[in-house]
């Protein structure tokens, strides 16, 4: 059985280059999310994009919480410069939000001019939306892959995209091969 693996990230590219993005910056937010950060940041400069930087906004878990009995935290910490650029933070998957959100404000607490999201799943798990709107992201970019209930579609701030070209493609040099 042929197989190929549809790299979702690639149907977002000319869609972000459409919003005239003014000295990009790819971040990644969780270290699984690194390589496909870097696949989307190389991607947009194969694209004609210049000047992007990539970044990454990491979870640090704080050390002496559990000494002192507490749930552990975590903090945030900037590896990267984003100021004054237009952010894109890139996942594979968007659930609960909660990681996505906190990296939005990060990215704006070191200066970033517009963020947006890309996830190829939107899972958007119940309050998702909500914690989304409260973040201040500009923009969420999400793709097909997966059916995302109508009321979050119907926020202003959510965009859903198709791998329907991509999947048709795949498919067509899968049988071709």
């Amino acid at each position: 059985v042929p197989v190929d693996d549809a790299q979702g990230h690639v149907v977002a590219l000319d869609y972000f280059i459409s919003k005239g993005l003014r000295r990009p910056g790819v971040v990644a937010f969780h270290t699984n999310s690194v390589a496909l950060a870097q696949r989307f940041a190389n991607g947009l400069n194969r694209k004609g994009v210049e000047d992007i930087s990539f970044a990454l906004c990491m979870r640090v878990p704080r050390g002496d919480a559990k000494e002192k009995g507490e749930a552990p935290s975590e903090e945030y910490e900037m590896v990267g410069e984003i100021r004054d650029r237009d952010v894109i933070l890139v996942n594979d998957i968007l659930d609960t939000g909660e990681s996505l959100c906190a990296a939005v404000r990060m990215v704006k607490r070191c200066g970033a001019r517009r963020v947006f999201a890309y996830a190829t799943h939107g899972l958007f798990a119940e309050g998702c939306a909500e914690k989304l709107r409260e973040s201040g992201v500009d923009e969420v970019v999400v793709t097909d892959s997966v059916s995302i209930p109508p009321e979050v579609l119907a926020l202003p701030f959510v965009t859903r995209i198709s791998l329907a070209q991509l999947l048709s493609e795949t498919i067509r040099r899968s049988v071709q091969d």
